[in-house]
């Protein structure tokens, strides 16, 4: 039971990594290349 609650753990981690990294990507355009900067 504990190995699974630290993979969740883990895994939430990495989503909020991801989420912070596509907030930055969000910031700066890289996904919206089609929108005149």
């Amino acid at each position: 039971m504990g190995d699974l609650l630290l993979h969740r753990r883990d895994v939430e981690r990495l989503a909020g990594i991801h989420a912070r990294t596509l907030e930055l990507y969000l910031k700066s355009g890289i996904l919206m290349p089609e929108i005149p900067g």
